[in-house]
């Protein structure tokens, strides 16, 4: 593994009280698995109106980005 997620805010969606074991976690953007629609790879955080949304993320080694990919689905 070259990266290290340290966390999200929010982390995703099981800090809603709705939410305990739902599988969409930050950990899951690093696993390898990059073109997928199964939830065991997927992240989900809810999205708050003026709120502030993050990841951080470790890498190991320096590295070069060529691309970062965000789908932004919400309703309100």
């Amino acid at each position: 593994c070259i990266t290290i997620v340290d966390w999200a805010e929010p982390a995703d969606i099981n800090v809603l009280p709705e939410y305990s074991k739902d599988p969409r976690v930050v950990t899951n953007l690093f696993d390898g698995v990059n073109r997928t629609h199964d939830d065991m790879h997927l992240w989900l955080a809810p999205f708050t109106k003026g709120a502030s949304h993050y990841i951080h993320v470790l890498f190991k080694h320096r590295v070069q980005i060529a691309m970062i990919r965000i789908w932004v689905s919400y309703f309100y």
